[in-house]
């Protein structure tokens, strides 16, 4: 089929679409000829039963990433940044080359270009070659292109090795004053919610009245805010991507609980603004938070450190297994690598640990085992030692000296025996 449709500047141009193996294959085209021509070469290919594909574009991998990204619900920002990708750096290296033509030499001299002569950081040029990646990875795994990428080039590659970042998180102190400060603020149940729950910001905002179980004391997470459109979806992170629905449920403490139930309206959102309008994250950043520090006088951070903070000292006296399902991440190495930052408690506690994998502790009576002592030392040393086992009861029952004398010589020959004074039967 072909479709004449005006542009901008007041011309036309030409869309030919043609359905084949199931997918709709468009192209545009500036007259009706080169259309027509393009749609009977295709169909004469089509029907000879070979592959209309001989090759294909990083353009052909965008559309195809696109497509899939839409389907799946992946985020508009990750589409974006795939569409940043492709007009920024991709194709202005490769333009129409056949991509299944790439060796793998080649795709790595391009992210050392993109490293060296663009002056891209490592963290990018690795979200470049995730990009690229995704893309020969779908069209293996669909048989996208009729089959013909029967290989990734981009597993051969190696990624940039990242410095990782130190995210500055609020001390146990900074965290005392801001709840100090900003107890009796409008804003606490949202701060209290979340330092003591760990939740993002998009899901605080997004935290509906149904969400509480007051009877239970139970939240149940299943919204987000997106930023991108200003909606609420009934999703969250851990939603996408997982096998299970992606909601947890929390239980509610004690200390949030007398801020957050006096605030709960009917129906509808939790948190507000004070003119009763809607509560966003950029507001939150941008000017809620700060006014809390500096009330505080505290340094800066944004809402997201709390989530850390959370997940920092919650390990104080919580397993890292519970920290998962807290803070909702559906693989525990992104709690372990991304959200666990080390206190001075922990590496106490670490410390002690080192200890008892030998056992060192000092000694906590008199010992046996130096064979200096003279015999009467000994004595007076194994007596002392009986005694201490003995109840005070027994130390006062004078029926019990031939039990006293009895474990004295079992001490005094297993220890002579140890130092090979003596030889025990059979030696």
């Amino acid at each position: 089929m072909i479709q004449k449709y005006k542009i901008a500047n007041g011309k036309y141009k030409y869309l030919c679409r043609i359905r084949y193996r199931g997918q709709k294959i468009s192209k545009t085209f500036e007259t009706h000829r080169e259309a027509e021509k393009w749609q009977n070469n295709f169909r004469k290919q089509r029907d000879s039963g070979k592959s209309f594909y001989g090759r294909v574009s990083c353009q052909m991998f965008l559309e195809a990433y696109l497509k899939n990204a839409k389907v799946k619900g992946i985020s508009i920002s990750q589409q974006e940044l795939a569409n940043g990708f492709h007009k920024n750096q991709v194709y202005p290296y490769f333009k129409e080359r056949n991509m299944i033509d790439v060796e793998i030499e080649e795709f790595s001299q391009f992210f050392i270009y993109l490293n060296e002569k663009q002056n891209l950081s490592k963290a990018t040029c690795n979200r470049v070659r995730s990009y690229i990646k995704a893309c020969f990875r779908l069209a293996i795994k669909q048989q996208l292109f009729s089959g013909l990428v029967k290989f990734d080039p981009i597993a051969g590659t190696e990624a940039f090795a990242e410095p990782k970042a130190k995210r500055k998180i609020p001390s146990k102190e900074d965290c005392h004053k801001f709840i100090v400060a900003n107890k009796d603020s409008y804003y606490w149940p949202l701060w209290a919610t979340l330092m003591f729950k760990g939740l993002r910001i998009g899901e605080a905002v997004a935290l509906y009245r149904d969400a509480i179980d007051t009877k239970h004391h139970l939240m149940t997470i299943m919204r987000t805010y997106v930023e991108k459109t200003n909606s609420v979806l009934e999703r969250t992170k851990s939603t996408r991507g997982s096998k299970s629905d992606g909601v947890r449920i929390l239980a509610i403490p004690e200390e949030l609980r007398k801020c957050l139930y006096s605030i709960l309206p009917e129906s509808g959102p939790v948190f507000l603004k004070p003119d009763g309008t809607e509560l966003t994250p950029n507001y939150v950043r941008k000017f809620s938070l700060p006014q809390a520090y500096k009330k505080a006088g505290i340094e800066p951070f944004n809402p997201h450190c709390f989530r850390h903070a959370f997940a920092t000292y919650y390990l104080d006296e919580g397993s890292i297994f519970d920290l998962q399902q807290e803070l909702g991440h559906r693989d525990i190495k992104t709690t372990q690598d991304n959200y666990v930052h080390t206190t001075d408690k922990q590496r106490q506690i670490r410390a002690k640990n080192a200890e008892r994998i030998y056992d060192i502790k000092e000694p906590s009576g008199p010992s046996v085992r130096n064979s200096d002592l003279s015999a009467d030392e000994l004595i007076s040393q194994l007596t002392e030692i009986v005694t201490n086992r003995m109840s005070h009861e027994q130390k006062n029952d004078l029926s019990n000296k031939p039990v006293f004398e009895k474990e004295q010589n079992i001490l005094k020959v297993d220890f002579l025996r140890k130092q090979k004074i003596v030889s025990g039967p059979g030696q």
